[in-house]
């Protein structure tokens, strides 16, 4: 059996691979196809976070302020009308409204009185935030039961 040399160095150079630089260029480039839509996932994501702590510690205040009033307070004073405790679109009280990086913020709270029962009354705190980018309204509820120091 005859070992040609030349033709066995021919047959390796046809088969070979690729070298390792090629190898490191195409991960480099893969790698940057990948991640710039990633970045921009995380980006968002990050920006709703910090959204949702800020209506959160918008809503968790307002709710501390409620709970220092007296229950004879003007600010705990229901409309007259008691079917409207879980409605956004007329509150008992507007609170505020700001703005916040393209996001407008509103806090407004319901009262009914003598929820759950008598000498008690029920308030409930909405924040309210519109999305710019899927144009909806967003909330965060709280309810608060005050009960009257003379009961």
């Amino acid at each position: 059996m005859k070992c040609n040399i030349k033709s066995n160095i021919k047959k390796f150079k046809m088969r070979r691979g690729f070298s390792i630089i090629e190898v490191l260029v195409a991960t480099f480039l893969l790698s940057i196809v990948v991640a710039l839509p990633l970045a921009d996932v995380f980006i968002r994501t990050n920006f709703r976070i910090r959204r949702m702590q800020k209506a959160l510690a918008m809503e968790r205040d307002l709710v501390e302020k409620i709970k220092a009033l007296p229950y004879n307070s003007p600010y705990l004073l229901d409309d007259g009308d008691g079917n409207d405790l879980d409605s956004t679109m007329h509150p008992d009280r507007f609170v505020d409204s700001l703005k916040l990086n393209s996001m407008s913020i509103k806090r407004v709270y319901n009262i009914a009185d003598g929820v759950p029962a008598a000498g008690m009354k029920t308030v409930k705190v909405f924040v309210i935030w519109r999305d710019p980018k899927v144009d909806t309204f967003t909330h965060i509820l709280s309810s608060v039961t005050i009960k009257n120091a003379r009961w």
